[in-house]
This record gives C-alpha cells, sequence and structure tokens, in this order.
C-alpha cells in the first residue's frame, strides 16, 4: 500500500476473525455441511 495512513479501523477484530483457527473452523464447517449433502 503506498498510503497505509488512509486505511484504519479495528485491528483486533480483523486480527480475530482472520486468525488461522477461526479460518480452519469455518472451512471444517463448510466440509462437514457439503458431506451431509
Amino acid at each position: 500500500l503506498d498510503h497505509p495512513n488512509v486505511y484504519s479501523g479495528d485491528e483486533q477484530s480483523v486480527k480475530d476473525r482472520f486468525s488461522p483457527n477461526v479460518i480452519a473452523e469455518q472451512y471444517e464447517t463448510l466440509f462437514n455441511q457439503l458431506l451431509q449433502d
């Protein structure tokens, strides 16, 4: 990014939402749903 100061927000919420554990849990849920269909 040329101008990182332009982008701001709640850094902790982004970290929480996209943490490896959260993403893995979402993929696992999706995988299980696909197996049920």
